[in-house]
């Protein structure tokens, strides 16, 4: 009886493979990925591997003393595969950022008044854009779905606002979105 036990238990095995009582399924991750932020600019993400992926962007941010128009093109880096990721961009900005808008500012309130501001909107930056940033990807629901961009960044711009001089100036931003994968 034993022996018809111990060859019916190896028998099942063989047949029955590798299985688990709790089996893992590792979900692929969704190689494409359209988002629109609240900061006003539009991506395309096209994932290379779990860890690298190609951005293309455009992009609008306004705040209270300035504003930039951009388009670039970013490489990102998810050191775990997952959510987390580390950019980096490069491109072209039409920049009136902190450093312009400082100067007219300064300027303004020196004079007391007495200097249009106006002549400050000529002091922007155009000309080539880096820009690192960090941020998180997170799946809203199930993966490979709709998801929630959240960008952390800065964008230098390195230009001339009057073809004779080189200038940097910056615009830090904060860009929350819905995307959605496929």
């Amino acid at each position: 009886m034993k022996k018809k036990l111990y060859l019916g238990f190896i028998i099942l095995t063989f047949i029955a493979g590798e299985l688990f009582a709790q089996e893992s399924v590792e979900v692929e991750k969704a190689k494409n990925t359209i988002a629109l932020s609240l900061g006003s600019s539009v991506n395309y993400e096209r994932a290379l591997n779990n860890y690298f992926s190609l951005l293309a962007e455009a992009s609008y941010t306004f705040y209270f003393i300035g504003d930039e128009w951009a388009a670039a093109v970013k490489g990102r880096w998810y050191p775990w595969g997952k959510t987390f990721f580390l950019e980096l961009g490069l491109g072209y900005g039409n920049t009136l950022g902190y450093l312009a808008s400082a100067a007219g500012f300064v300027t303004f309130f020196l004079s007391f008044g007495q200097v249009n501001l106006n002549k400050y909107a000529d002091m922007r930056i155009r000309g080539f854009l880096i820009g690192p940033a960090l941020g998180w990807k997170i799946d809203i629901g199930k993966a490979n779905g709709f998801v929630l961009p959240i960008n952390l960044g800065i964008d230098f711009t390195i230009g001339s606002p009057n073809k004779e001089s080189l200038f940097i100036d910056f615009v830090p931003y904060l860009k929350i979105g819905l995307g959605y994968s496929f």
